[in-house]
């Protein structure tokens, strides 16, 4: 299974990238995110999923990132991954920026 969780945080990773981010991956996937993107404008933090079910539902590491504080240049994201479709880009934040959607930037 780790090596599946690998192989979309890199996917994550090459993604973030296409939009000028500068990435890293955490190592064995321990903390609270898995990929760090940072860009000029803001830090992007993402926790990374893959799952074949229609619906994901958090677990607790999950829950614990959404409750964690962070300055306001600092965007926390869940990224869903299923087989052959697009990922599912969750705010971690409990609400969106009017006019921002993830899904939108990376669909793009």
């Amino acid at each position: 299974m780790y090596k599946l969780g690998r192989q979309y945080e890199y996917r994550a990773i090459k993604l973030l990238e296409q939009f000028g981010y500068t990435c890293t991956r955490s190592a064995s996937s321990q903390g609270l995110w898995d990929v760090v993107g940072v860009r000029f404008d803001e830090v992007k933090l993402v926790q990374v999923k893959f799952t074949s079910a229609d619906k994901y539902y958090e677990d607790a590491n999950c829950k614990e990132f959404r409750n964690l504080p962070v300055p306001d240049c600092v965007v926390k994201e869940l990224w869903v991954f299923r087989p052959r479709r697009k990922p599912e880009i969750i705010n971690m934040h409990g609400s969106k920026k009017k006019g921002d959607t993830a899904n939108e930037r990376v669909e793009s």
